[in-house]
């Protein structure tokens, strides 16, 4: 059976949305709360649609987001859920802003001189007694990793990619 896709209208930030034709209440967009979107003008992680993938069925895209290095970095997650920073010195990765329910990246990398160390604000969750420590060596690249219930992201630390 074919399924044909369904303009059901713009959220308040402009994106549109379409959902297959037998999708509950199609004129209601409140029913779209909590129920996947099939495509969309956006990506699933709030990218505007400029030629980079959007969502499909079973897979979503995002833009590597470069974070700016700083004491504290932030992370926004309405542009992305792939973010990468370079450490330039000891530093606090700080709680996402926009954090949804979906899976999320960091390629965290020490700058030439390493040695650099990154803690973790508390929505960061680690397995216990998990090693939370960044690999030292100058230009060394490691990666967190995590699922977020959209208050917490329950992560793993790779490292040392080479």
């Amino acid at each position: 059976m074919k399924i044909e896709p369904r303009f059901i209208g713009k959220d308040p930030q402009g994106k549109v949305s379409i959902v297959p034709s037998n999708y509950p209440n199609p004129q209601d967009n409140s029913s779209l709360v909590g129920r996947p979107i099939i495509a969309s003008s956006s990506s699933a992680f709030g990218v505007p649609n400029d030629g980079d993938p959007t969502l499909l069925p079973g897979q979503g895209y995002g833009r590597l987001v470069t974070l700016t290095d700083g004491a504290n970095i932030a992370t926004n997650c309405n542009l992305s859920n792939l973010f990468q920073v370079t450490l330039a010195g000891n530093r606090t990765l700080s709680a996402p802003s926009n954090l949804r329910p979906t899976s999320y990246c960091w390629l965290i990398k020490q700058d030439t001189t390493g040695n650099r160390t990154l803690t973790f604000n508390s929505v960061f969750k680690f397995p216990g007694g998990a090693d939370k420590v960044l690999s030292t060596a100058g230009n060394s690249v490691d990666m967190l990793v995590g699922v977020s219930d959209g208050t917490n992201i329950f992560c793993f630390l790779h490292k040392t990619f080479a």
